[in-house]
């Protein structure tokens, strides 16, 4: 497994991207093997949609987020619903969400 995944928000398990694509953080990070029984984590930060204003952010629900947790930004989407009601910006140009590297959490 990379060391790092991609992500953005969706308004659904079969929906449409709602904002920009995840910016990194952590740097670079080695592939790992991940054996069965194993997980990995890595956590995501999602600016508040209350702090920017309404007709600049365009706030929508999100219900989940889509990932792919290989190095090719085609590669194969996994939906992670977040359990609830969750609201982000539309607009790509604000608000975007942040991600830390996968690492490793064991069997």
């Amino acid at each position: 497994m990379a060391g790092y995944a991609n992500m953005h928000w969706v308004d659904g398990p079969d929906g449409e991207m709602v904002g920009d694509w995840a910016s990194h953080e952590g740097g670079s990070s080695e592939p790992f093997v991940l054996d069965p029984g194993d997980w990995a984590q890595a956590t995501v930060a999602q600016p508040h949609a209350e702090n920017f204003p309404p007709e600049e952010c365009d706030p929508r629900e999100v219900p989940g987020m889509s990932v792919i947790v290989d190095d090719d930004a085609e590669g194969e989407r996994a939906y992670v619903p977040t359990g609830g009601r969750d609201v982000a910006c539309a607009n790509p140009e604000v608000g975007q969400p942040r991600l830390t590297n996968v690492t490793p959490g064991g069997a």
